[in-house]
């Protein structure tokens, strides 16, 4: 995966897709309300007891995300990124 990446990172981007900030591009803070209000969702369940205490560390978890959000912004050469790499988002093959 990691070998994917810098791939990815590595192709030229000229003639690529100019994407707004939110729209799977750009500083995180886009996300920054739905981020904070599945937190809290999360801590809800945990509450009610309808979410096992040990499956996610919400404390951990806003911690690492407020990091990202007050991240400085890139200044780097533009490179191609893949924000959701999940397993229903892969395809590999062996």
């Amino acid at each position: 995966l990691a070998e994917f990446v810098l791939a990815l990172q590595s192709l030229d981007t000229a003639g690529g897709p100019q994407i707004p900030p939110g729209h799977r591009a750009g500083p995180v803070v886009a996300y920054d309300a739905t981020a904070r209000a599945a937190l809290e969702a999360v801590r809800a369940l945990k509450t009610a007891g309808r979410l096992s205490p040990d499956l996610v560390d919400e404390k951990r978890a806003a911690a690492v995300w407020s990091a990202a959000v007050d991240a400085p912004p890139w200044h780097g050469p533009d490179v191609w990124v893949h924000r959701d790499l999940m397993a229903s988002n892969l395809l590999t093959r062996g």
